[in-house]
């Protein structure tokens, strides 16, 4: 846990700064941060593990 709030901590800003860029005028996000919380630093964290695990990540297109 401890290392989930350093991660928000140091990513916060420039992620509250993208998440305002992708805005429009019409649809604005809400709850930016719980946003970040609950999707973007977990998913980040899952990308990590599974790097970890699998030396080489290729995503097929």
């Amino acid at each position: 846990m401890q290392q989930f709030s350093l991660c928000f901590g140091r990513v916060k800003k420039d992620c509250l700064k993208f998440i305002k860029s992708q805005e429009t005028k019409a649809d604005k996000f809400k709850n930016k941060e719980r946003m970040i919380k609950s999707f973007l630093i977990p998913l980040c964290f899952w990308i990590s593990k599974k790097k970890l695990i699998k030396k080489d990540l290729i995503l097929w297109v």
